[in-house]
């Protein structure tokens, strides 16, 4: 197979599971959140032993002065890409051979058009400036002993087959650039702003898992029907638009790993609390609040509110109310509740205290919340009617009284 040219628009959005699940929480919340290196650790528990072992992860960039370690947006670029390069593969399954060629041309007009944008200089500048930040931040991954089995799933592995323990993960590489100087690569990507094609190239444990299967199927060891294809998530390319996309998406990814049935639930918790495992780069109070800000402007868009009572936003656009619904991906209810002591519209931002409690819907509760979003959508003001909280309570207070079944 030849490299892949990706000139077609994307039919399918996919969210890749691994970076759900290890990846997601370790960029930038915001793009006001100046760091240079994020770390965290987690616990991965074997599948069917349960045996508990521990990774760590050191986010990290180039040294250049303007430099960046990705943010939320460029998440769901990445998701993008390599749903692009998933169709590519399935569509040339009968030509794909062992070892494919890892290198995928992209049509920057395809892409901003995909993403609802106008082809204009301003937002091919917007593409290039993500890729950069995709391109060159580094993921620093260690395990213990017990963690192992996950490297080997990831295809984290030498020639051998044997797991690495330590080792550096680009998620996606910009073909060509590897072993040029740093000015030069500053230089290239510069000069290419204004350039309608980019070449990409899947990360090297990708292609490993992909090749595995590939030369399995060659080895006839693995039937023909079995597609050595990227593992990912279905996803609305209605997601691609809009502000703050990247961070419904880690939240859509965030909450479908923490409650993959109906009737689980999530809290109620403090947003603070919440805020701090959603995202490892959340250390500060200022962090958070500024998280938090673009958290409740996101919920309060049309598309996906259900009721608000009290909502006020200052000069600054810092918003505050009482009590809100949204539902997020038609799947998931949110409920933020203010429940500051002595709360005022005039109460500082600092002092201000929330609680979120989540719950995956049935589809029953999915088409009760689906006719309440098209009533608000048409007109705004139908937000403010109490008839909702009736219905989400009962919601939340169903799937409490079913969760036992789910930790007995």
């Amino acid at each position: 197979m030849t490299f892949g040219y990706m000139a077609k628009r994307l039919d399918k959005l996919g969210s890749m599971d691994i970076l759900a699940s290890i990846f997601n929480d370790c960029i930038r919340a915001t793009n006001s959140i100046d760091v240079k290196v994020i770390e965290k650790e987690k616990v991965v528990p074997h599948p069917e032993t349960k045996v508990q072992g521990k990774i760590s992860i050191t986010t990290s960039t180039s040294t250049a002065n303007d430099a960046a370690i990705m943010v939320p947006d460029d998440m769901v670029l990445l998701n993008y890409f390599y749903s692009s390069i998933n169709e590519h593969l399935i569509s040339s399954i009968e030509t794909l051979t062992y070892p494919f060629q890892n290198l995928f041309r992209f049509d920057a007009r395809s892409v901003v058009l995909d993403f609802m944008l106008d082809d204009s200089g301003g937002n091919r500048e917007w593409l290039d400036g993500a890729v950069r930040r995709i391109v060159t931040t580094k993921f620093n991954l260690r395990g213990d002993s017990k963690a192992l089995w996950l490297f080997v799933k990831l295809g984290i592995v030498d020639e051998e087959g044997n797991p690495y323990q330590n080792t550096d993960i680009n998620l996606l590489v910009k073909a060509g650039e590897k072993d040029l100087d740093r000015k030069l690569v500053d230089l290239a990507f510069k000069e290419r702003s204004a350039a309608r094609y980019f070449d990409l190239k899947l990360p090297w444990f990708i292609e490993n898992q992909i090749n595995d299967v590939l030369k399995a199927r060659t080895e006839n060891l693995l039937p023909k029907s079995y597609q050595p294809f990227i593992k990912m998530f279905t996803r609305s390319k209605d997601l691609l638009k809009g502000e703050e996309k990247g961070l419904i998406w880690l939240i859509i990814d965030f909450f479908a790993a923490k409650l993959p049935k109906p009737g689980f639930t999530y809290g109620p918790t403090p947003i603070a609390s919440f805020l701090t495992t959603f995202n490892a780069s959340i250390t500060t109070k200022e962090s958070a609040l500024t998280v938090m800000k673009h958290l409740f402007l996101a919920m309060h868009n049309p598309r996906r509110l259900l009721y608000c009572s009290g909502w006020f936003t200052n000069s600054r656009n810092q918003p505050r109310f009482e009590d809100l619904f949204t539902l997020v991906d038609k799947k998931f209810l949110l409920r933020f509740v203010n429940v500051t002591k002595g709360y005022t519209k005039n109460t500082r931002l600092s002092r201000l205290e929330y609680t979120i409690h989540v719950v995956r819907l049935t589809d029953d509760e999915i088409k009760q919340c689906l006719e309440r979003s098209e009533l608000i959508q048409k007109d705004i003001q139908y937000a403010e009617d109490k008839v909702f909280i009736d219905l989400g309570e009962a919601i939340f207070a169903r799937a409490k009284a079913t969760a036992r079944q789910y930790y007995l």
